[in-house]
């Protein structure tokens, strides 16, 4: 019975405190009960800007990237083992690549081979006096009857050489009727 009665004191003495320490929430908390959830035109939020604003654009902002003025995109069937892609260009042109595609409907595998070519030409397929020199470029192996692509994040960069005139030409060894695309542009 002891038990009982200290713990019936001790809930009224905690309930007292309570009261003590906290008066007026129950009228803090019926305000709260009157906050709108939405607001609609007849109770519009204010909004305004705090101290002082000053916005200015310094450069053009751009949605898409600048698709650059030198870009090409060739999409054609290798015959006789060449296509010319880009050229005759001016000397020293380099070539940025983005994508190399290849349909093969042959019976054979295939692999397309990039090339920048330098040299004195007047059709990037023959070359007069010395040897054309010729740059480092991507290949791409693609089986038969099969597709493949390859996409660079960062262009690959076709690098120029000495010589009178640029070509960047695809070549298909052994192969001809492959469909080829190349997307890129000239430096």
């Amino acid at each position: 019975m002891v038990v009982r009665l200290r713990a019936v004191a001790l809930v009224l003495g905690c309930l007292l405190i309570g009261v003590a320490i906290a008066p007026g929430r129950g009228v803090v908390a019926a305000q709260l009960l009157q906050v709108f959830i939405a607001n609609d035109d007849a109770h519009p939020v204010p909004v305004h800007e705090q101290g002082t604003v000053d916005v200015s654009l310094s450069d053009p902002v751009l949605m898409r990237p600048a698709i650059p003025g030198t870009a090409f995109s060739v999409a054609d069937f290798v015959a006789q083992g060449k296509l010319v892609i880009s050229g005759p260009d001016g000397a020293a042109t380099s070539y940025a690549i983005t994508t190399i595609g290849a349909s093969n409907p042959t019976d054979q595998d295939a692999v397309v081979v990039l090339s920048g070519d330098y040299g004195s030409t007047t059709d990037c397929l023959g070359f007069s006096g010395a040897p054309p020199l010729s740059s480092a470029a991507p290949r791409l192996s693609i089986k038969a009857h099969d597709t493949a692509s390859m996409t660079f994040a960062q262009p690959f960069i076709v690098a120029s050489e000495v010589g009178a005139s640029s070509c960047l030409v695809a070549s298909t060894p052994l192969v001809d009727g492959v469909h080829v695309t190349i997307v890129g542009y000239r430096l």
